[in-house]
């Protein structure tokens, strides 16, 4: 894979300390279940009940029940591994907008893909078009996003989710040369497998 760092590198336990996906869920210590590149993914979320959330300067959201994906990119230190790490883990002093949804959302899978090209806005231009699909909180992790362009929000609500297979067909008809999208999902990122 273009951009993945060596074999064997993994997260300390110092680091991983703290990391949850949901309240009952921990991460193994060997977590190398992501790699250490650069590239862009998508959390598969999910909310059981209708909730009221606070999301920092966006203010207070009712969120419906359902499947949410929300898309991001790791170009920093790390890469994928450890921006997603991030989004695992509670916080009490939230830095970005997911952080505030983790109190109320669990994640069910990770989609990445290690291509050396940003592909977050491709991403997210998809999911916004994709049927079924809307964006239920304007500016949510989206920034870097222009004003009056189809993708308001990096938060998606979907019914029903596309597969892996399905979203890569449409990713590949739009960026041929695209890097392939790897799932992965809660089971294995808790045991740290790949």
């Amino acid at each position: 894979m273009h951009g993945v760092d060596p074999p064997g590198d993994t997260l300390t336990t110092d680091q991983l300390s703290g990391l949850f996906l949901n309240r009952s869920m921990t991460l193994s210590s060997s977590f190398t279940a992501l790699p250490v590149c650069r590239g862009t993914y998508l959390l598969h979320l999910r909310i059981t009940t209708a909730v009221t959330c606070h999301i920092g300067a966006l203010g207070v959201w009712q969120l419906a029940p359902g499947d949410y994906a929300y898309v991001g990119s790791a170009f920093g230190p790390g890469g994928v591994r450890a921006r997603v790490s991030h989004h695992l883990a509670s916080y009490a002093r939230p830095r970005w907008h997911l952080d505030y949804l983790r109190d109320v959302a669990t994640i069910s899978a990770v989609w990445y893909s290690c291509d050396p090209r940003r592909r977050e806005a491709l991403w997210s231009r998809l999911l916004a078009g994709w049927p079924g699909v809307t964006q239920p909180v304007p500016g949510f992790g989206a920034s870097d996003c222009k004003a009056g362009s189809v993708v308001q929000s990096h938060l998606f609500w979907f019914d029903p989710p596309p597969s892996l297979a399905a979203f890569y067909g449409v990713v590949q008809k739009r960026a041929p040369r695209h890097a392939a999208i790897v799932a992965i999902d809660a089971a294995r990122l808790r045991q740290g497998r790949p």
